[in-house]
């Protein structure tokens, strides 16, 4: 991690001194995203993408990123614009199944 806003520190969990300088992945990412993450910068991809997010405390969450390549302290640098989806996947789940349950009972079968 080069730089962040509050909000990334925020969202982690984690002081600024604890990850400024130090591999974000790891300490950020539960394992299996780790890897999704990693393999997302081996092609080079943009997003977005979702993963799932590790706080400092343990707690896991949804989130999305989305990357750019950009110049910083003259080297090409990865910037990471990272999400919570953990809201929009309450409202999805809660809009979904009573959704879901009104098609089902609206379904006409043919008698047997």
């Amino acid at each position: 991690v080069l730089e962040a806003n509050d909000q990334y520190f925020n969202m982690f969990g984690y002081q600024k001194d604890e990850l400024i300088g130090k591999e974000g992945i790891a300490r950020t990412a539960t394992q299996e995203s780790q890897q999704i993450i990693r393999e997302q910068i081996g092609k080079g991809a943009f997003g977005p993408y979702q993963a799932t997010g590790k706080r400092k405390d343990g707690t896991e969450f949804p989130m999305e990123l989305r990357v750019i390549t950009m110049e910083y302290d003259g080297r090409e640098v990865r910037a990471v614009a990272i999400r919570d989806l953990t809201k929009q996947n309450k409202t999805v789940i809660t809009d979904l199944i009573p959704c879901q349950f009104h098609r089902f009972n609206s379904v006409q079968l043919p008698p047997v």
